[in-house]
């Protein structure tokens, strides 16, 4: 593994589906003296066939943190073994470590600076793990905090519906709210969770001892 400002650099590889975002980060990583070569994928099916044994990091930049958290599962189920770091466009401490258990080796936020990046895809390629200092803060903060506590109870409640397979309206009915409302928590915990479907969501509740009484 060559390091950053060297002769050779990083040989790298940017994830997103999102185009603009993606052509970005290449362009800002090509742009460094000290970054060998900057592919791009947009599916984990892309990443797999361009993760040859000369990649040296992937950064994985899904707009999406459920996205996110999918893509780098998806990676390390199906044995990659280059190094990825994600990129998180949300600062939420429950997302990072959706992440980091998901398998990434690091986790920086989009509100680094490209120096930040640069040391982070170092860092990361070298085989250490790597939260940006701006996460980590947060994910210490909340060290002893179980995540579930994150959740109001009106939105554990929500959770807990949602994973019994009720609807927004009957929701909004057990609960004598409005849909939107309804509509609105779910959209909540969607974005605490890093959970873009109703099937992350029903995991969660079920890992968390939500439906324990049922």
């Amino acid at each position: 593994m060559t390091p950053l400002g060297t002769g050779q650099g990083l040989e790298t590889l940017v994830v997103s589906d999102q185009a603009i975002p993606r052509t970005a980060l290449v362009t800002l990583l090509r742009a460094h003296p000290a970054i060998r070569g900057v592919g791009q994928a947009t599916t984990v099916d892309d990443t797999i066939a361009l993760a040859t044994a000369e990649l040296d990091v992937i950064l994985a930049a899904p707009i999406r943190a459920g996205t996110t958290v999918t893509v780098v599962s998806q990676l390390s189920e199906r044995g990659c073994r280059t190094p990825v770091l994600a990129l998180a466009y949300e600062e939420s401490a429950g997302v990072v470590r959706r992440i980091l258990g998901a398998g990434a080796a690091g986790v920086v936020t989009s509100h680094a600076s490209p120096a930040e990046l640069f040391s982070a895809l170092q860092s990361v390629a070298e085989g250490h793990s790597y939260v940006h200092p701006r996460l980590g803060g947060m994910l210490a903060a909340q060290e002893s905090v179980r995540e579930i506590d994150d959740l109001s109870a009106r939105e554990q409640e929500v959770l807990r519906q949602i994973a019994l397979g009720y609807t927004n309206p009957q929701i909004a009915k057990n609960l004598v709210l409005s849909v939107r409302t309804i509509e609105t928590h779910r959209a909540h915990l969607s974005r605490k969770l890093a959970a873009e479907t109703r099937a992350e969501l029903v995991r969660y509740a079920l890992d968390h001892g939500l439906l324990s009484e049922d």
